[in-house]
């Protein structure tokens, strides 16, 4: 099924994601053409993927071009039948400070209670508020920042009666929503065996089980992500093409080429996927990668675990000779050799497990899940067959102790290799592109950023000029909706300025096909001003489209209402004029 529909978007020019999460791992995937990615080159584990001792399905995420994503999932209805496949229900609950506002409210306090409440809890953390239960519970790790919020429950009556009545509240289910990205997918109707509803805006069919209960009964989810980066690097393609240049073939292009492994370790990133932030600049910079593999790596690394562990610097330090690696045990130095003896990935795991107590895969992935969940008594079960296979291969149980807590202790950090090598192939194909075809590659990216605010993608252009390239003003003869390359220069899409939207610019397009507007007049006699308001035009004018023709803006800005004004009479009267009129008009 994975196999048909990605062909499927492959004939049709939709460009899709190597593939990625545990099933990048697999021969099969590979061998089928699910992910390009080859698991044996990478040493990427089959049973990270699929195993005698994994009860759950498979694990398959497929990413799109987002603008073409709705296209596959149509496709995958037609192909298998609408009633067996079914986006997803999400229920949202109510958490921390809506829980808080909402007991105030009912309660019937004043706004500012409430509001009061939810200032004195402590700031998110990567999304998430701390539960009001956490607040209250020494063993919680945030508990700490929660001091003001329990003084000011301490002192004051009407914040207890709130608290408490927020309690109760927090957790429960607010309201229903549609799963990103999830799609079920049924050999049999699923009405016939799950109940569904449907939505009233499009009709559209959708479980009312949530994911993991689907998959519980034995129905298969997938997910089909639409990623902006496939349409960055997809447009950036077109715009070489348009620019009369030979277009790369991605699958086919040299992984070792020095100008890519330049930019990134000059840390000229922006608009490469995944490392753009300032954080990952800055280890870029430390890290200097010249290869595929440390590029898999500073993806696995970049993650708070690693950052905090001081696993990062020891990678850094013995990559470039300042220290040598240390492995916990001989057995390992081929497990570890390509990480500087740091355990990075989940992989890796799995791997010290099999050499050194004689896991095989399938129960080394076992280990691995239990490890990553903490599960205590599962660990301790575990922790006795890891000694005793270890004791086998001859190793003595002080030494076998030591090396398992090793691998416990960072397999909490260990990252999918498979997931982060699908995504270092993105990250590369985007540094080769901008590191070959800068002007090429940065129009797609800023035509990325076109939804942006406009303050954002101000700073984007700024970004962009600073790094050397310019970015022209827009033309009403040249620019298309987009930004587009124009030899090596970048020419500003129409669509980027203000209050002028896609009908707009299609209007210009199809007119200025009968030859290049030669003055204002010539403009607004064109164009379809039902589609084209003065304010629009007006827009255009200040934002520079029309230099070209008469580099004074405020004289353009003047005369408009009376062109505008002028074009409406001549289109209200067939383009003729009465024996009264005046031959000034």
């Amino acid at each position: 099924v994975v196999a048909d529909y990605i062909n499927w978007a492959k004939a049709r020019g939709i460009r899709v994601g190597p593939g990625r999460g545990s099933g990048a791992g697999s021969m099969v995937a590979y061998a089928m053409g699910i992910t390009e990615l080859n698991p044996l080159r990478h040493g990427l584990i089959f049973e990270r993927f699929l195993n005698p001792e994994r009860i759950s399905m498979p694990d398959i995420d497929v990413d799109f071009d987002e603008r073409r994503r709705d296209e596959v999932i149509e496709y995958v209805r037609e192909k298998y039948g609408s009633d067996k496949i079914s986006q997803v229900v999400t229920y949202g609950v109510i958490k921390a400070k809506q829980s808080l506002k909402d007991s105030s409210r009912v309660m019937g306090y004043p706004y500012a209670v409430g509001d009061r409440l939810t200032k004195a809890m402590p700031p998110t953390v990567q999304g998430k508020d701390i539960t009001i239960k956490g607040m209250f519970d020494p063993d919680d790790k945030r508990y700490g920042e929660a001091q003001e919020f329990r003084a000011l429950h301490a002192e004051d009556p009407d914040a207890q009666k709130i608290v408490e009545l927020a309690k109760g509240l927090e957790g429960m289910t607010r309201q229903w929503g549609v799963h990103a990205c999830a799609v079920i997918m049924s050999s049999a109707p699923l009405i016939d065996i799950i109940p569904m509803m449907q939505r009233l805006q499009d009709g559209a069919y959708i479980t009312q089980f949530d994911y993991p209960t689907c998959e519980h009964l034995g129905l298969l989810k997938m997910d089909f992500l639409g990623l902006s980066t496939l349409s960055i690097i997809e447009e950036a393609l077109e715009n070489i093409r348009h620019n009369g240049k030979p277009v790369p073939d991605l699958n086919h292009v040299p992984m070792d080429d020095p100008a890519a492994y330049r930019l990134l370790q000059e840390a000229d990133t922006m608009g490469i996927f995944q490392l753009e932030s300032s954080g990952m600049r800055a280890m870029l910079r430390k890290l200097r990668i010249d290869c595929f593999e440390d590029l898999i790596a500073a993806l696995a690394m970049y993650r708070p675990g690693p950052l905090e562990s001081g696993m990062v610097d020891q990678y850094i330090d013995c990559k470039h000779g300042r220290s040598l690696p240390h492995y916990p045990h001989p057995l390992l130095e081929g497990v570890l050799k390509e990480t500087y003896g740091v355990i990075l990935y989940q992989e890796q795991v799995m791997q010290c497990a099999s050499v050194l107590a004689g896991y095989t895969l399938g129960e080394a992935d076992l280990l691995r899940r239990a490890m990553g969940k903490k599960k205590g008594e599962v660990m301790q079960e575990q922790r006795a067959k890891f000694l005793e296979g270890a004791a086998r291969n001859g190793i003595e149980a002080k030494t076998a102790e030591g090396i398992f807590d090793l691998i416990e202790k960072f397999a909490g950090y260990g990252f999918n290799k498979s997931h982060s090598a699908a995504y270092a192939v993105i990250a590369y194909h985007t540094a080769y592109l901008k590191a070959n075809y800068k002007a090429e590659f940065m129009a797609a990216y800023l035509s990325s950023q076109m939804k942006a605010k406009k303050d954002v993608l101000a700073h984007y252009v700024r970004e962009v000029r600073r790094s050397g390239l310019s970015v022209l003003p827009p033309d009403i003869n040249s620019s298309m909706e987009s930004f587009t390359a124009v030899g090596d220069l970048i020419r500003f899409g129409l669509g980027a300025v203000t209050r002028v939207g896609h009908g707009a610019v299609d209007t210009i397009v199809a007119a200025r096909k009968e030859g290049k507007f030669q003055s204002l007049w010539d403009f607004v006699r064109r164009v379809d001003l039902h589609v084209l308001n003065r304010a629009t035009i007006e827009n255009l004018v200040k934002a520079g489209a029309f230099d070209e023709i008469l580099p004074n803006r405020r004289r353009l800005v003047q005369v408009l209402p009376e062109f505008v004004q002028g074009a409406q009479r001549l289109e209200g009267g067939g383009g003729q004029l009465s024996l009264f009129d005046s031959a000034a008009d």
